[in-house]
């Protein structure tokens, strides 16, 4: 019975030496870890690579406190035509949709602005050659044989800027002198085209939906183009033209 209390006191005693040396030896851990926290000095400063810094020459700088100058912006300035460059839609649209379209006058900045004459009827719109205009005028012309515009003509000059004089017709608008917009339902807004080349205006269709008609037959979508003669009898959907040579 001696020996059995003996033993459980040597266990005891040696349970509660290890725990008061456990317990020493946190609170000597936690102490050296707060003097190394007051001791330790600032860290030190990692500097990016030379490669990777825009350094500003000192000449530069005026001043700590100066501010950068600001980076300028650029101004974009609206889209303008280029030749025959319209959006690529068929459809079709009402009337209220076709009014008080603004036509776009560009031209470029060595070159002095012609004064064109706007001719407004119901379904065509176009410009013609002022009184005080110096362009050349070319060969052949158009007359309003249907539609709400009856007796209306269409008169070509030759553009500064063009070296085979382009003409396109649609309901988009375009510039002066190289686009004829026909405001009518039955229009693509990119229609059909006409080029001079060897003394002849050549004609395209472009319309996938509303095909141009010449002499009652229908020209394919984007394919060859047609020569046109004295009488030809062409239809964009409800204007009506008959070509003339002279």
């Amino acid at each position: 019975m001696g020996v059995s209390l003996a033993i459980v006191l040597v266990i005891v005693v040696i349970l509660l030496t290890a725990a008061i040396a456990f317990v020493l030896g946190m609170r000597l851990a936690r102490r050296r870890r707060d003097v190394d926290l007051l001791n330790h000095g600032a860290p030190s400063l990692v500097m990016p690579m030379a490669s990777t810094m825009a350094v500003r020459p000192r000449s530069e700088i005026s001043s700590p406190h100066q501010r950068p100058a600001p980076r300028p912006i650029s101004v974009v300035a609206p889209d303008e035509y280029k030749d025959d460059e319209f959006l690529d839609e068929d459809f079709l649209v009402g009337e209220e949709e076709l009014r008080d379209r603004p036509a776009r006058v560009t031209a470029p900045p060595d070159i002095e602005i012609e004064r064109p004459r706007l001719v407004e009827g119901n379904a065509v719109r176009f410009y013609q050659q002022g009184e005080d205009g110096t362009l050349e005028f070319l060969p052949g012309r158009l007359e309003v044989v249907g539609g709400s515009d009856l007796g209306q003509e269409i008169h070509f000059v030759r553009p500064r800027d063009q070296d085979v004089p382009l003409i396109t017709f649609g309901r988009s608008d375009g510039p002066p002198h190289r686009h004829i917009q026909l405001l009518d339902g039955t229009v693509s807004r990119r229609h059909a085209r006409m080029s001079f080349n060897n003394d002849r205006w050549l004609l395209t269709n472009l319309s996938r939906t509303n095909p141009v008609q010449v002499n009652g037959a229908a020209l394919p979508n984007a394919g060859p183009a047609v020569t046109l003669t004295d009488g030809d009898r062409i239809e964009m959907g409800a204007v009506v033209f008959v070509f003339r040579e002279k």
